[in-house]
């Protein structure tokens, strides 16, 4: 059992939600409990209940938006109890491309 904070805990998410998708899912995988609620004001009508929801959400973004990795803002964040609530800014890392020659 950890003795972390939910604080550090969605600290230690954040920072390590990246560079790569491969980061992403692991961190999921080490932090994220699989009831996990998730609510985002992008997403209010598609709330995430499950770390396998994250996990095909971030799925989803590989697919059909190119994110190749990810890196995540923290402009402001506050703990009440187990709840984290952050202001924070998502940045997708497109696929790279090919240069035409």
């Amino acid at each position: 059992m950890s003795t972390a904070s939910p604080m550090d805990v969605a600290r230690d998410f954040c920072a390590n939600f990246g560079p790569t998708y491969e980061d992403a899912v692991t961190t999921c995988k080490r932090l994220v409990h699989a009831d996990v609620s998730r609510q985002s004001v992008t997403s209010d009508d598609h709330p995430v209940e499950s770390l396998d929801a994250l996990l095909d959400d971030l799925r989803r973004a590989r697919e059909v938006m190119g994110a190749e990795g990810f890196s995540i803002d923290v402009h402001r964040m506050q703990a009440a109890g187990n709840v984290v609530l952050m202001h924070r800014t998502d940045n997708p890392s497109p696929r790279a491309t090919p240069v035409a020659e």
